[in-house]
């Protein structure tokens, strides 16, 4: 048994892992809420989802920032075309996530976030001109195997779940590239997005399509808490990345698709054995890719010291 990672920046592990642990529940638990969402339309659903993570958002910046940290949060020009292209490409994900779990597609959602770890593997390769070494390699190997297993099971490229992981790696990558804040940067994407979202809202009632404070209390809650799922998990997840490794963070970050397949099973959508062996080959991809990023960090830490 290999032992646990080294702890993060705090030494606090046990907490770090307790904000992991919160933040990757309510992200693998959120397809649940979408699912009782089903009779509102998905382009509300999102709208919605937009609309309430604002106000949210806002009020955890001016507790964990502070005010002062408004000041620069747009930078140079650079910085604003970055947020355009970073808000182009998380609306585009939310909707099809949205679209996604509406159709009864959660098991191609959960595997598009277990294939996201390794995409950003490739995109290291093929973006920043990263090498692999022979685990890296055969992580990479295996989850093409699973896609390729999947394809010839369903007779189809799984386009869904590759588009997704696609667009949240890309998503990552301009945010990473352009240093910006996970919370302050989700606040201006959410906020730029808030007005076409509140202009389609306001349209729809007033055409008297609009499902809030028109259906029932318990569809209003909801609506409420995609706003909520949104928002809170990513002060979660900031909080974890301050007491844990890299390593250990990104191994909880595992949690999350395993919940949304749980949930895929749990609503009946099918899970055949061509989907078990794809997953398998993916689970043991990330096997390989998490135990070389512990073990890596293992020398790093040996070599500090």
């Amino acid at each position: 048994m290999r032992s646990p990672p080294p702890p993060g920046p705090t030494g606090l592990t046990g907490t770090g892992f307790a904000y992991a642990f919160a933040a990757s529940v309510l992200w693998g638990t959120a397809p649940a809420l979408f699912k009782e969402l089903g009779h509102v339309t998905p382009g509300e659903v999102f709208a919605q989802r937009v609309v309430w993570s604002v106000p949210l958002l806002l009020a955890l910046a001016l507790v964990i920032k502070g005010p002062t940290a408004f000041g620069a949060i747009l930078g140079g020009r650079r910085t604003v075309g970055a947020y355009l292209l970073t808000t182009a490409l998380i609306a585009f994900n939310w909707s099809l996530y949205i679209w996604a779990v509406s159709v009864d597609r959660v098991t191609e959602v959960s595997l598009a976030y277990y294939m996201a770890p390794l995409m950003n593997v490739i995109v290291g390769v093929a973006v920043l001109r990263e090498r692999l070494n022979p685990r890296q390699t055969a992580a990479v190997g295996l989850a093409a195997l699973g896609v390729g297993i999947l394809t010839v099971g369903s007779g189809a490229l799984p386009v869904l779940s590759i588009v997704l992981a696609a667009s949240w790696t890309l998503y990552s990558l301009v945010r990473t590239r352009a240093g910006i804040d996970p919370l302050m940067g989700l606040l201006v994407e959410a906020g730029i997005l808030a007005v076409p979202a509140a202009i389609y809202l306001l349209t729809l009632d007033t055409a008297g399509f609009g499902s809030f404070a028109s259906i029932d209390r318990a569809t209003d809650l909801k609506l409420i808490a995609a706003g909520v799922v949104t928002a809170l998990p990513v002060v979660f997840y900031l909080n974890a990345a301050r007491h844990l490794s890299f390593s250990a963070l990104g191994l909880s970050s595992y949690l999350s698709p395993t919940l949304q397949l749980g949930i895929a099973i749990l609503y009946g959508e099918p899970f055949t054995a061509w989907h078990a062996a794809a997953f398998g080959a993916i689970w043991l991809g990330l096997a390989l890719y998490s135990a070389d990023a512990i073990r890596g960090r293992q020398a790093a830490t040996a070599a500090e010291g």
